[in-house]
């Protein structure tokens, strides 16, 4: 890793290839030891423990190709405090479509010039049926969307009950 970088943005890529739905076929067809080689020597899992940068992963929740539990060991790799994830609802796989996220540019706008970081969800509850979350933000926040594939749930309502 070249730690002169203060971020990184990976988009769609992660690591622990030989666990990726597509890319661990390719792997199977070394050899035994070629395959010990590239992941020793090529697999992104290997140098992310020894990166320094902010880090914020951005990806959609249908990527064939990164799946969600090779994509979560990879992120996981970096530290909670260096490292946001943003999971796009049915974002294609192309280059212009991962050029697309406005999340991209406010994260690097916010290392590069000072400008104000992205707002960030700090924890999440679901309790009674009902979903919560506390967030920290530089700027007041006019709405806020939340993709959730599996649970279906009521309009969000505040702790005092009120929509």
């Amino acid at each position: 890793m070249d730690n002169r970088f203060k971020a990184a943005v990976p988009v769609y890529g992660c690591g622990f290839y030989d666990e990726s739905d597509v890319f661990k076929k390719d792997l199977e067809k070394l050899t035994e030891a070629d395959r010990v080689k590239w992941l020793k020597y090529f697999d992104p899992s290997v140098y992310l423990l020894k990166a320094e940068a902010e880090f914020l992963f951005v990806n959609g929740n249908k990527d064939r190709f990164y799946n969600v539990i090779p994509y979560h060991k990879t992120y996981s790799l970096i530290s909670e405090k260096s490292r946001q994830v943003c999971i796009k609802p049915d974002m294609s796989d192309s280059h212009p479509a991962g050029w697309e996220p406005l999340e991209i540019r406010t994260f690097f706008d916010h290392f590069a010039f000072g400008l104000a970081a992205a707002p960030t969800v700090q924890q999440v509850k679901i309790k009674d049926g009902l979903l919560s979350a506390s967030y920290t933000s530089p700027v007041s926040l006019v709405s806020a969307h939340f993709f959730i594939p599996t649970i279906h749930f009521h309009p969000m309502r505040n702790e005092s009950g009120n929509r």
